[in-house]
């Protein structure tokens, strides 16, 4: 059967969590964990569409780790705002994955950064559907203050029949504002990012940006870029850059780009002919 439901906020105690499971899911409003320990949510529609109108948070607060945010659908997913898995100051973000066997829309950014002041790790983001997936930007940054060569940022993963209006994908060593507001490059790894559609075309409208951060004292420390890799079943089209790149002063090594045309016969560039 379906589960309709309005706004969900639950107090910020470690065993806190949101679990739905039905045919159908709508949430008219928001549902959030956030707090010292972020909880856990986790929806699973078992024969139907999973809607949520509103935003979807489990970011941990002062010294707390985020929850875990996990969308299951045997229909689409629409999630009209953000989905938030912040970590909290020297804590883990969460992961953020969201799985249809048909398609997938977000409104609005996903991120799981280990944000400005925190020490830990970002989290992954994995989004994967049978048609098509469009989204805002997607973020999965390391701390600005996070150590040399301890901290990374998460991977991202979209797998879908055609990604279509996606925004900015980041998973860098964390370009925070520091010292009145100066911008600054941080020390983690960058995270991988791997895009792949098995129908048609991957659209970015945005930057690719997994480069690493900067070494500590003298050199010490590496911090490595992520990779990119992109396979599409069609065209390939961004309308920003791709990088990869150690860092200004970095020691590390720089992330491999790869981008593959899967083309099938009849492509889509032959039916253009």
């Amino acid at each position: 059967k379906s589960v309709s439901a309005q706004s969900v906020k639950l107090a910020t105690e470690p065993t806190t969590f949101i679990t739905m499971t039905g045919g159908s899911i709508k949430v008219d409003g928001t549902l959030n964990t956030s707090g010292g320990l972020g909880g856990d949510i986790e929806l699973i529609s078992e024969t139907g569409n999973l809607i949520v109108t509103g935003a979807i948070a489990s970011s941990g607060g002062a010294g707390g780790a985020a929850g875990n945010i996990r969308l299951n659908s045997e229909g689409l997913i629409d999630v009209a705002s953000t989905i938030t898995a912040n970590g909290g100051s020297n804590a883990n973000a969460g992961d953020i994955t969201l799985d249809s066997q048909k398609s997938i829309k977000v409104g609005a950014a996903i991120t799981a950064d280990a944000g400005a002041g925190a020490s830990g790790d970002a989290g992954h983001i994995s989004i994967t559907a049978v048609d098509d997936i469009k989204t805002a930007g997607l973020n999965s940054r390391s701390s600005f203050f996070s150590a040399p060569g301890q901290h990374a940022a998460g991977s991202i993963t979209l797998v879908g029949g055609t990604i279509s209006g996606t925004g900015a994908i980041t998973t860098n060593a964390y370009h925070g504002l520091h010292n009145g507001g100066t911008l600054h490059r941080g020390h983690g790894d960058g995270g991988a990012v791997n895009l792949t559609s098995t129908q048609g075309d991957i659209t970015v409208n945005g930057a690719i940006d997994t480069s690493g951060g900067l070494p500590g004292a003298e050199g010490q420390n590496t911090n490595n870029a992520g990779d990119i890799t992109i396979n599409s079943a069609g065209n390939f089209k961004t309308t920003a850059t791709i990088t990869a790149d150690a860092g200004l002063f970095a020691t590390g090594d720089a992330g491999h780009i790869s981008i593959c045309l899967l083309y099938t016969s009849p492509s889509p560039r032959d039916r253009t002919r």
